[in-house]
């Protein structure tokens, strides 16, 4: 409460003028919405929006507090807020309070950028006026998400530590996650384009799918990589040495600058004629050329600093240019033509040396130049002004800018990073609309020993490519600035260097081939080509097969696992998100998630069970377990004690996570069920341990699958003897067991005896929502619908019954269960890759079993008395059924939102189903990001309920500056009445009565 009532005026004045943005805000969002294919186009690009804004606060409070990476861990602004974290219980924040520090955080910020700019005379952004502004509604949004982000074991509420912990892995990188790259390998070297001068640039045109060659052979040549680089077209000898050359797909035209200070225009319609051809007397040479198709507008820079801009425009031929070159020189011939044509008195002068790259920021009117002075600006291009510019180094900051020149930039779209490299052996990162210091892309183990020739940042994809003179090229994850691949090109292509050559080996240049070709395509004496890895199964979700494969409503993710790794994928566009690798010694065997989707807990072949943090992959804890030779248990009390330190080395057969209880239950080879904590957020806990030894008996055999009831808060766990245990989850005991009968008590006239009993082992296991009752699946083929509490007859098998497969003419074993409570059908998955629903509504009419109801709208009415129900084999009906995978099926997952099914083969095939059976769509490696993802979620109430949580959030933040206004008025009148009531009660002289 501890607040300025300059701030507290403040924010009280920000959020009552953003009613009106949340009413509009409101009205948008009731509006209905189709579930098309382009209307899932613009959820996932809202989505990407919102996101993308989360990131901006996110970045914004790492900038306040990123002087521990410049002042060895002393940051004032850290020592205030911890201050700040102290005032509240037990040192932790809420929600509320998270919001309201960072808020006050972020104004202050604000007020110092708007200083630096009154004093700088620069804007604190590229370009302020085009920059997206965040509402205050939008940035409470994001701390709220932020919150949420820091809180993921669902304490709801935050140390300072946390805090710190989050911070420092935003600044390292660790916020983005890992994402997983496969390697560049040497494919060829290009016939024919090699030559006694070595290649001093190429370009590469996506649009036109050609690279063109410069360099001081005056001869361009034109390859095609969709026909293995073949030379296509020569043009004819330039007067001197080629430069740069730039393709215009709207007119056709290549063009080309030369150092004869001419640059030429080639038609490629009438075989690469050339149509004119423009002599920059004035300006000099042009170095650079790039086209902007937006503003129709032709870029070229020259080596004396000026950047000249060149319109489509009506022409006729003169001495100045010329469109027939030989017909002009032999007298002229006067003929109208179209061309581009640029007035060299109106040059702007940007640079003070030579003009090195140019670069047009997507969707935005703005262009970057860098030049050898060492300078990059940012230059508005409707005004033709330089609205900001990026400094060289001085002697006292030296961590600012480059110290030479720069040779390329780059623009990497996901992050909004500006990369630029140069003379200096690393390249810089600059955050888009923030000034601030640039970070730097630093190998430590093998760094770059030369001058950096270019950087290309991979399209929709967080790669940056660097590559120096001496032939060293560096892949770079642009979100955690790290090292992926370094790749030197003199060991990797298979050309042999004589001593000479070796020493005089140069790479000069590098351009990058996206989809569907993925190559990186270098030139110096040999142009030179590496291939990115491709996939086995592109089509599939992965090269290895699948063990478990779940959806994750909260982060609207799916999940896959398989071997060491898991793989993160987006719900809204299908694509591929995160790949943590190697996140465990062992196979992956098991997975499971959190109640609230911020944690996935994976269980591997060699007993380990271990927490990751669902949005970076990072570790939270690890759980051991104790095996029965490391415990010892009293024949009385029947108490288990560990004696031994836990050294379980046994497969974990499966995870289930007890919502609402914070525990899990972990099922191992050796007849083991672990009870564990997950209330610690840095410590797993063994609460108990139920293992088979001399005194006490719980499973015999193997246990192999379990599941927990939240509505019952029991749970149930199946082994290879066909035997069932419930346990109390609460207590931690043991309810019951649900077998077979003994051979003696079954009864003689029971029909269909054999297919009554359970045979082989138990391989799945679910509860029917909130009915009283779970169905398990054994190696038979056959489905056993059982009762437990509070059910009038609890451990009491029902029905079972077979799972034939009317088009194989066979009983395949199930391997999946899920219950979907809004129909009451149930979905089994099996071996042969087939999907079935089976209704339950009339089993659980004729067996009186009824849901558990809410506490409220429980009524008085008296139990009915009927007698133990054991319907026939044949009650259940199969409502419908399907081939969903041509492998069996490891995974299977009702959804509510859509209302879908997510299924997931051993041979890594990913699909998803409508309810009817009709496929949505799949998830696979390469997907065409064109096409949009046939996944119609309710972004809307989605949005919703982030507008009532940050609605929430605002009331309570009134509310508090209600109560400090109040409590500030009450405080001054009663100071004034105390003041009153002594002068009152002392009477004093006339001098003492001058003083007060």
């Amino acid at each position: 409460l501890n607040l300025s009532n300059h701030f507290s005026n403040r924010v009280k004045d920000d959020l009552d003028s953003d009613d009106e943005e949340e009413e509009i805000v409101q009205e948008t969002y009731t509006k209905d919405d189709t579930t098309t294919k382009t209307s899932n186009l613009r959820k996932a690009e809202d989505q990407k929006e919102r996101s993308r804004k989360q990131r901006q606060v996110s970045v914004q409070i790492l900038l306040c507090c990123e002087d521990p990476m410049l002042h060895n861990g002393v940051c004032p602004t850290l020592i205030g807020l911890n201050k700040k974290w102290d005032t509240y219980e037990e040192s932790c924040v809420n929600r509320d309070q998270f919001v309201n520090i960072m808020t006050s955080l972020l104004q202050q910020k604000k007020k110092k950028d708007e200083v630096s700019t009154e004093s700088t005379g620069y804007p604190s952004g590229y370009g302020s006026e085009n920059d997206p502004k965040l509402t205050k509604k939008e940035i409470i949004s994001a701390l709220v998400e932020m919150f949420d982000e820091i809180d993921f074991n669902n304490d709801r509420k935050v140390p300072f530590k946390d805090f710190v912990n989050y911070i420092i892995n935003t600044a390292r990188g660790k916020h983005f996650g890992n994402n997983w790259f496969k390697k560049y390998s040497f494919k060829q070297n290009v016939k024919g384009a090699t030559s006694e001068e070595s290649v001093k640039k190429i370009c590469y045109f996506p649009k036109w799918e050609r690279i063109v060659t410069c360099g001081r052979t005056k001869k361009c040549k034109i390859l095609n990589p969709k026909q293995n680089f073949k030379i296509e077209h020569v043009l004819p000898d330039h007067e001197g040495t080629i430069l740069n050359a730039e393709y215009i797909p709207q007119h056709n035209l290549l063009v080309t600058s030369a150092a004869d200070l001419c640059v030429r225009f080639w038609d490629e319609t009438k075989g690469f004629d050339l149509k004119g051809v423009k002599n920059c007397n004035q300006t000099g040479s042009q170095t650079v050329l790039k086209y902007s198709e937006e503003f129709q507008t032709l870029f070229t820079g020259s080596r004396t600093g000026k950047l000249n801009m060149w319109k489509w425009t009506e022409i006729k031929s003169n001495d100045t240019y010329e469109t027939d070159p030989e017909a002009a020189l032999n007298g002229g011939i006067q003929r109208k033509n179209e061309m581009f044509t640029t007035n060299e008195e109106k040059a702007l002068s940007i640079h003070d040396d030579v003009i090195t790259d140019l670069l047009i920021l997507p969707h935005d009117n703005r262009l970057v130049s860098a030049s050898q002075d060492s300078y990059i600006k940012v230059h508005d291009i409707e005004k033709s002004r330089t609205i900001r510019s990026f400094p060289r180094l001085s002697g006292t900051k030296s961590l600012q800018g480059h110290k030479e020149g720069v040779f390329g930039l780059a623009w990497n779209e996901q992050m909004h990073f500006l990369i630029s490299a140069g003379f200096e052996h690393e390249a810089l990162v600059w955050i888009s609309n923030i000034r601030t210091t640039p970070f730097r892309l630093r190998d430590q183990r093998r760094p770059h020993q030369h001058s950096l020739v270019d950087v290309v940042s991979v399209p929709n994809s967080p790669q940056v490519i660097t590559a120096d003179n001496r032939g060293m090229v560096k892949i770079w994850d642009i979100r955690t600035l790290k090292c992926m691949q370094t790749i030197q090109i003199d060991n990797s292509s298979s050309v042999s260097f004589s001593k000479h050559e070796y020493h005089n080996f140069s790479l000069n240049s590098f351009v990058y081939i996206d989809q569907p070709h993925r190559q990186i395509v270098t030139s110096g004496r040999n142009i030179s080509v590496f291939e990115y890895e491709r996939t086995i199964q592109p089509s599939y979700a992965d090269d290895n097969p699948i063990i478990f494969a779940l959806y994750n409503r909260h982060a609207l993710s799916f999940l896959t696992a398989s071997d060491k790794s898991v793989k993160i994928w987006d719900a809204l566009t299908g694509t591929m998100t995160h790949v943590y690798e190697n996140l465990t010694t062992s196979e992956i065997t098991s997975v499971c998630l959190d109640s609230n989707g911020r944690k996935f807990f994976i269980g591997t072949h060699d007993g380990e069970i271990i927490a990751f943090r669902f949005s970076n992959g990072d570790f939270v804890k690890k759980f051991k377990l104790a095996g029965p030779e490391n415990l010892i248990t009293d024949k009385y009390s029947k108490t288990t004690t560990i004696v031994k330190p836990p050294t379980q080395s046994r497969e974990v057969t499966s995870l289930t996570y007890c919502t609402k209880l914070k525990t899990l239950i972990a099922t191992t080879w050796e007849k083991g069920v672990y009870i564990l904590s997950d209330r610690d957020p840095t410590d797993g806990i063994l609460l108990k341990a139920f293992c088979t030894t001399d005194n006490v008996i719980y499973h015999r055999s193997d246990v192999k699958c379990s599941d927990f009831s939240m509505a019952h808060q029991i749970g149930a766990t199946g082994d290879e003897t066909s035997k069932v245990i419930i346990w109390d989850m609460q207590n931690f005991s043991k309810l019951g067991e649900c077998t077979n009968p003994a051979r003696g008590r079954i009864a003689p006239n029971r029909e269909n005896i054999k297919e009554q009993l359970m045979r082989g082992s138990i391989s799945c296991i679910r509860f029917l929502g909130t009915y009283p009752a779970f169905v398990c699946a054994d190696s038979s083929g056959f489905l056993h619908l059982w009762t437990v509490k509070p059910y009038v007859y609890p451990n009491h098998k029902i029905c079972s019954w077979r799972n034939y497969n009317d088009a194989l003419k066979v009983t395949p074993q199930v391997t999946c269960i899920d219950f979907n409570p809004e129909t009451n059908y149930l979905y089994t998955a099996d071996d042969k890759g087939y999907v079935c629903v089976w209704d339950l509504e009339p089993l659980f009419e004729a067996t009186y079993l009824r849901p558990k109801r809410n506490k409220k709208l429980r009524t008085n009415r008296k139990a009915q008395r009927f007698n133990k129900p054991t319907l026939r084999n044949d009650f259940v009906e199969k409502k419908m059924y399907w081939r969903a995978h041509q492998d069996s099926i490891k995974s299977l997952q009702v959804i509510s939102d859509p209302a879908s099914i997510f299924t997931a083969s051993y041979s890594a095939e990913v699909n998803i189903w409508s309810s009817n059976g009709k496929k949505m769509d799949s998830i696979s490696q390469e997907r065409d990001e064109s096409k949009p993802f046939n996944f119609p979620l309710d972004v809307q109430h989605r949005v919703k309920q982030e507008q009532s949580v940050v609605a929430g959030v605002i009331n309570e933040i009134r509310e508090k500056y209600k109560f400090l206004s109040k409590w500030r008025n009450n405080a001054r009148k009663e100071h004034v009445d105390d003041k009153a009531f002594i002068t009152q009660q002392q009477p004093a002289s006339p001098k003492q009565t001058t003083v007060n």
